[in-house]
């Protein structure tokens, strides 16, 4: 293979590459603003909840999960961020097996 040639495959893989990295952060960025209004709409109606019972229910209707679990927390602060939601103060133990019983706070509507 002559340099010339692994030259252009560097190109087509860094395009490609930036290509696969643009669609998935659209769908990210998709799942998190459909997630956001979520939210805002089970805490109006439950007015003060974990993100854990939010996920909880978002899950128990099927909805599309993330591909990682870090993107909760990640969209917890994106919600807090733009003033939608705000920390009570007040924590109680994550009821998931996964947390392990930490303090996860309650959050309600700004």
């Amino acid at each position: 293979m002559s340099g010339e040639q692994m030259m252009l495959d560097i190109g087509i893989a860094e395009r490609l590459r930036d290509e696969g990295i643009g669609r998935a952060s659209l769908r990210a960025a998709d799942w998190a603003e459909r997630a956001i209004h979520d939210l805002v709409r089970f805490l109006q109606h439950r007015g003060e909840a974990t993100i854990e019972e939010w996920r909880m229910d978002w899950i128990r209707r099927q909805m599309p999960v993330p591909s990682s679990h870090k993107a909760y927390g990640a969209l917890t602060q994106m919600a807090a961020r733009r003033g939608l939601i705000q920390n009570t103060g007040r924590y109680v133990k994550a009821s998931s097996i996964k947390t392990h019983c930490h303090p996860v706070p309650i959050w309600r509507l700004a």
